[in-house]
């Protein structure tokens, strides 16, 4: 599971992280940044039960 928040210090294309990863779940939200939990913390904590969940 990827999150890409717009204003992070390099947000990463789908393209380049499926090169790399099984990307099972991408996630592109409209605000946030590099303190992403900070700056969108419901966003960031759906994104961490998401990925939790698709953990196992």
């Amino acid at each position: 599971m990827i999150s890409v928040f717009p204003r992070d210090i390099k947000p990463e294309p789908r393209s380049y992280a499926e090169a790399f990863l099984n990307v099972c779940d991408y996630v592109e939200h409209r605000g946030g940044g590099h303190f992403a939990a900070w700056e969108q913390p419901e966003a960031y904590a759906a994104d961490v039960r998401r990925a939790v969940k698709l953990g196992g």
